[in-house]
């Protein structure tokens, strides 16, 4: 979806984890993805992905097995990527699914 925040993950008006998501066998984006995304909508629209709340990348996982996260923190302005539990739910984390 041409959009800049993710918005897949609230569902029958609760909050997914990324293990719910995975439970569901969706496809999602990985950080490679996510960050060549961002990089391509700054260049083509001067606009950043993200500001309002996190995506969370299913498709890759962090050393130790939690899930990327990766929004932009627009009072430093930068780019932000840290792990998150399978577990983690909330109204700023979300999920865009993949391109298949």
């Amino acid at each position: 979806r041409d959009e800049l925040e993710a918005s897949y993950g609230l569902v029958e008006g609760r909050n997914l984890s990324t293990q719910q998501v995975l439970d569901r066998g969706l496809i999602t984006t990985t950080l490679p993805e996510r960050l060549i995304d961002g990089d391509v909508v700054l260049k083509t629209r001067d606009e950043h992905l993200d500001r309002k709340v996190v995506t969370l990348c299913p498709g890759s996982r962090t050393a130790c097995g939690d899930v990327p996260g990766v929004s932009f923190l627009s009072g430093f302005d930068w780019v932000r990527v840290y792990g998150c539990d399978l577990s983690d739910a909330g109204d700023y984390l979300r999920f865009r699914l993949a391109i298949v």
